[in-house]
């Protein structure tokens, strides 16, 4: 366990007295992981490749702020500057850069000298600014470092003038829960270095400072093959009892039997965020798989406000029952049924885990499960048609 203090030595030795900027993953200077959604990579990774992703990244939080000619843009966390100075180009009135380490605002001051570019240093919870000096801030790839994301909530909602716009970029948690697993896997995150801030807690931060809003518009699904570029998909839309909700399915690819086929649902409402159920599609006992293809989601007809029940494909295997080495059920199609608790959805993970529907043939393939009001009563027969 680290503690507060560690983490800023941590920073300030990574940011400060070391320079990332001369790693090749961070080869421009821009320091971020870039978007790589429309460059396609067919070998190994070029510098020049790194550095498009990089600026593809501000393009997009600028694109999304349309941020143009007479404005007033703040970047919190802006590192060496180079993003920043990327935003020249949209003819705005002012740039300014804040970051917490101070050599970093002495390379991003040497690096630039436009005149309506300027660089400071301070905090995110402390922006050193009067109320209402902006009408556009982002930050990018810097919040995952930030100890204080209520208070940089604050702060961002106070510096911007009403009806100003606010976008902020960097990887997240998709929920409270991932934590340890973070840590287990990225020394980033063991040691501090990172902060695995959920995305439910930070939209609640920013409703909370007073945002209104908030949504995730570009929310990454990891790794995507560079054959299915452009090409995700979704299919089987279906509406909650009530019509408050619509789940949905979504792959990475065209396919609905594509590996990352998901069950996702959405508010049925216009741009509205749309929600991953993390445990309904990925936790089987105690272990969390992935490239299960679930898909054809439909709701059961209840009408209980708080909780909701799904039913789904899923070709997950049925490990708890088959004995041990049996390929019998081996990535076949069966019908799984999970809850939703309604409260948590944009809190974190709303779903619990799926379990499966029971009378299934083993050796079959199950799709598209429906559901009925009226139970049949024991002695029913069909009807004679002549």
């Amino acid at each position: 366990m680290t503690t507060e203090q560690d983490r800023i030595d941590l920073r300030r030795s990574v940011y400060g007295s070391g320079d990332l900027s001369a790693l090749s993953a961070f080869g421009g200077g821009f320091i971020n992981f870039g978007y790589w959604r429309d460059l396609a990579i067919d070998g190994p990774i070029l510098i020049e490749q790194r550095v498009a992703s990089q600026q593809a990244m501000y393009d997009l939080v600028a694109d999304t702020l349309q941020i143009g000619a007479g404005d007033r843009v703040l970047e919190v966390g802006c590192g060496r500057g180079i993003g920043a100075a990327s935003l020249l180009r949209r003819d705005p009135a002012r740039v300014c850069g804040l970051d917490l380490m101070a050599e970093q605002v002495a390379r991003a001051n040497e690096a630039n000298t436009d005149p309506r570019l300027t660089f400071e240093q301070g905090s995110a919870a402390a922006i050193p600014f009067p109320d209402g000096s902006f009408n556009r801030l982002l930050s990018v790839e810097a919040a995952q470092h930030f100890e204080d994301i209520p208070g940089f909530a604050r702060e961002s909602y106070r510096v911007l003038e009403p009806l100003g716009r606010f976008a902020l970029a960097t990887f997240f948690a998709a929920d409270e829960h991932a934590a340890p697993e973070l840590a287990r896997l990225l020394d980033s995150f063991a040691t501090g270095l990172d902060l695995a801030h959920s995305i439910g807690s930070v939209q609640e931060a920013l409703r909370a400072a007073g945002f209104t809003g908030v949504e995730t518009i570009a929310q990454s699904k990891g790794v995507v093959s560079s054959t299915c570029v452009g090409q995700e998909s979704y299919a089987n839309p279906m509406f909650s009892p009530d019509s408050r909700w619509l789940a949905f399915s979504r792959a990475d690819c065209e396919s609905e039997a594509d590996p990352t086929a998901e069950i996702m649902i959405a508010a049925a409402a216009p741009n509205a965020p749309r929600y991953a159920l993390i445990r309904a599609n990925n936790q089987v006992g105690e272990q969390a798989l992935s490239g299960l293809q679930n898909g054809m989601p439909t709701w059961a007809p209840s009408h209980d406000a708080d909780i909701g029940w799904i039913a789904f494909t899923s070709a997950r295997d049925y490990g708890l029952v088959l004995k041990e080495g049996s390929t019998i059920g081996k990535q076949m199609h069966q019908l799984w049924i999970a809850a939703i608790d309604f409260s948590k959805i944009g809190e974190g993970d709303a779903s619990f885990p799926a379990f499966r529907l029971p009378a299934q043939d083993l050796t079959e393939n199950n799709h598209r499960p429906f559901w009925t009001v009226d139970v049949l009563p024991p002695d029913w027969m069909p009807p004679i048609v002549r």
